[in-house]
């Protein structure tokens, strides 16, 4: 949905306050730390709804293969008598 992707994971904590013996020259800027966000609810997933004209997995057809014959030697070549470099 719209928006759902734009709540972060965490905030800034709003009742963290920076320290009164803090030094912006020598400390650098001060961060709130980073607390869990109470409106994120994870990331987001599609609801599954019941099919009811759902069958199961698909499988294809066995149709029978008359003209079909198993050949156990179809990797076997001839002998080989050159080789092109």
């Amino acid at each position: 949905p719209d928006g759902y992707d734009d709540i972060p994971k965490q905030i800034a904590d709003p009742e963290a306050k920076q320290p009164e013996d803090w030094d912006e020259d020598s400390d650098g800027t001060w961060e709130a730390p980073m607390i869990d966000n109470p409106e994120y609810k994870g990331p987001w997933k599609a609801k599954k709804i019941p099919n009811p004209a759902y069958k199961g997995k698909w499988e294809p057809n066995m149709i029978p293969n008359p003209a079909f014959v198993d050949d156990k030697e179809v990797y076997v070549l001839g002998e080989i008598g050159a080789v092109g470099v």
